[in-house]
């Protein structure tokens, strides 16, 4: 890895860290951490993609902030960028994702990122077509293209905190703890699926209960958890969980 304007700051999440810094249209220069291209840094099929951000106060009134870049302006790769905020002071993440022919863009709900904050990003993608965020373990947003599959493996190095190329644009804050790995990586504290065989009935018809599963994600027992359900049509139902021990499932059934 090269830094390439980019900082070693002392302060980060664990221990030191990458700070980067406000680039076009201030000054189209890089602020990055390059990483030298390789096969292992473009995942086949499923993959996750994590970091850690604490914005500075200069992402006042920046745009785009490009966060993970191997893809540039090609049909390959990936990258994820945090765009700018709106007037309600909300910002979005993207994630480009390059197949070869084509790329495809996977867009978050929006989010408040507050300056001298830590922050946990990350972005999950199935190997077919759905793309995932989350913001500090809770889910996100994203999208579902089911004609994809895996990116392609193109030519450029991975550049971290920074776009590859002019125009350049930087993250003005720091980041930590960067990991792209093979897999689908799970970041919820808890999490409620869908579990039913079937979700289209006869009208009158005596279905059976739909059943959901709650899992604990987290290394310590859950307590005092409550679970609310609403579905279209029949209304919202709350379930009082018990403790659950970590990495155990309860099943929900709702009539």
């Amino acid at each position: 890895m090269t830094l390439k304007g980019a900082t070693i700051n002392p302060n980060g999440r664990f221990g030191a860290c990458l700070e980067s810094y406000r680039g076009w249209p201030d000054e189209d220069a890089p602020h990055a951490a390059i990483v030298p291209n390789s096969p292992s840094l473009t995942p086949s099929g499923a993959f996750s993609i994590e970091l850690w951000i604490q914005p500075k106060p200069e992402l006042e009134g920046y745009p785009d902030s490009f966060l993970i870049d191997k893809k540039y302006v090609s049909n390959d790769d990936y990258q994820i960028i945090l765009g700018p905020a709106d007037k309600q002071g909300f910002r979005r993440l993207r994630a480009v994702l390059g197949f070869g022919k084509d790329s495809v863009t996977y867009t978050s709900l929006p989010a408040r990122l507050e300056t001298g904050v830590w922050y946990h990003l990350a972005f999950v993608y199935d190997g077919a077509g759905k793309g995932t965020f989350y913001l500090n373990g809770g889910e996100l947003g994203g999208g579902e293209d089911p004609s994809r599959g895996s990116i392609r493996s193109g030519d450029h190095h991975l550049s971290i905190g920074d776009r590859i190329g002019s125009y350049y644009h930087g993250f003005p804050g720091l980041i930590d703890q960067v990991r792209i790995c093979q897999g689908l990586r799970e970041f919820r504290l808890a999490g409620v699926d869908l579990v039913s065989d079937r979700t289209a009935f006869v009208r009158q018809e005596q279905a059976p209960p739909l059943q959901f599963t709650v899992t604990n994600f987290q290394p310590q027992p859950m307590s005092g958890a409550v679970v609310r359900l609403s579905l279209s049509g029949v209304g919202e139902k709350e379930f009082s969980l018990p403790e659950m021990a970590p990495g155990t499932q309860y099943v929900l059934a709702y009539a």
